[in-house]
């Protein structure tokens, strides 16, 4: 009995689309293959590859041109700014020998938008070596959104690893903001300094993967705002320039009252012996170096003896953000206290306050935290003047061991 024409049709749809589905797979899996054998041959993969690249969130070998337009920036607009890493993940220029003074922090030293030459480090290396009469090198590994969690990994597996021990005068950590985040989650929970694996996945693929970056590059190019290279302006960034004044009278925060996000005493405790590690193993790694821990300065926040005070608003305000920072800096002081009545070695670390004795117009800050070039080669300067009577004080102590020996 013959076949229905009906049925015949159907059987020969149905094997038209299964060749077709099968040359379909077969040309994407050889599609893929060659993206996959072209980013290989292209990208970073098979390239032997610095220590900063096991930090998540560190740059290497990259340049880059800025320009800040005045539609956008207002009163921060730059026309260009020069950001550039070298391989070994450090900002700017540095030499191959000399005494080195290595600068630790956040956004607010890595600063993504200010140029090479007008960053708080190269401000204080002027002011150091005009002070102290020596050519001291300062190493910029400032690190956007790490706090003191990603400041002890660095120091474990980039810094000792990429710079010679002996060569290490001081180490600087310019730290606060970030670190408030700490106390109200564990530490080792942060985003920025130990990312989930979708986070590790894309920080891997955007500086391994020659495809990937690409696709990035193009899609901040057309749809995010972000222009780099060619035509090298910046129009949304993820630091906003501010279009708002802080506050002329700052709101009081709760007195007396311990931070309201940060309301975990135990969290409190892990961050206290969290600083407390990272000052022991900065010393491990840098023996000869002194530390200075530069409490940061943030504009928005004013601390009385017994007042917090908030320039950034009431939501501000209400979340007690000053009042946190406030805390931080004093489990930094009980962390470094704790380390000298342990009787332990001379710690050679020192806090320097900014909160009292640094100040700078509003207008050198592009938003409530961030400097531009203004407020950068302020706080440089305030900051050089203090490690080099830091740097003196050591000089004049080796000088008068040498002399009695």
């Amino acid at each position: 009995m013959a076949v229905p024409k009906t049925r015949t049709e159907a059987a020969t749809i149905k094997t038209r689309v299964l060749q077709a589905t099968s040359t379909l797979l077969t040309n994407a899996a050889i599609f893929t293959l060659l993206i996959g054998f072209a980013d290989l041959l292209l990208g970073n993969h098979l390239k032997q590859k610095p220590p900063a690249s096991k930090v998540p969130g560190a740059l290497y070998a990259i340049q880059r041109q800025y320009e800040l337009p005045e539609r956008v920036w207002g009163a921060f607009a730059e026309k260009e700014v020069k950001y550039s890493r070298g391989y070994d993940g450090y900002r700017g220029k540095r030499r191959e020998k000399g005494k080195f003074i290595l600068a630790i922090g956040g956004s607010t030293t890595d600063e993504r938008y200010v140029d090479d030459a007008k960053t708080w480090s190269e401000a204080a290396e002027k002011t150091t070596n005009a002070i102290t009469h020596e050519d001291y090198d300062f190493i910029n590994g400032g690190v956007d959104g790490q706090s003191t969690w990603g400041h002890r990994y660095s120091i474990k597996e980039w810094h000792s690893k990429a710079l010679p021990k002996e060569s290490v005068e001081m180490v600087v950590f310019y730290v606060g903001y970030n670190d408030a985040r700490l106390l109200a989650n564990p530490p080792a929970s942060t985003p920025f300094d130990n990312p989930d694996l979708s986070r590790r996945i894309h920080n891997y693929l955007s500086t391994n993967s020659f495809v990937y970056s690409r696709l990035l590059q193009l899609y901040h190019h057309h749809f995010s705002g972000l222009h780099v290279n060619g035509e090298r302006r910046i129009e949304v960034v993820g630091h906003q320039p501010r279009t708002w004044e802080f506050l002329s009278s700052p709101i009081s925060e709760e007195k007396g009252q311990p931070p309201k996000q940060s309301n975990s005493l135990k969290n409190w405790q892990e961050y206290e012996m969290l600083f407390s590690s990272l000052i022991q193993e900065t010393i491990k790694a840098f023996p000869n170096a002194r530390i200075a821990i530069v409490q940061q300065y943030i504009p928005g926040c004013r601390f009385k003896r017994d007042e917090t005070l908030n320039r950034l608003g009431a939501a501000s305000a209400a979340k007690q953000e000053c009042q946190a920072l406030k805390k931080v800096f004093e489990l930094q002081e009980n962390a470094l206290k704790t380390i000298q009545r342990a009787g332990a070695e001379h710690t050679k670390a020192t806090l320097i306050e900014m909160q009292s004795g640094f100040n700078t117009p509003d207008s050198g800050f592009y938003d409530e935290i961030h400097s531009n070039s203004q407020g950068s080669s302020a706080i440089g300067i305030y900051i050089g003047k203090k490690i080099s009577n830091l740097l003196l004080s050591a000089h004049k102590r080796r000088a008068m061991t040498a002399s009695h020996t």
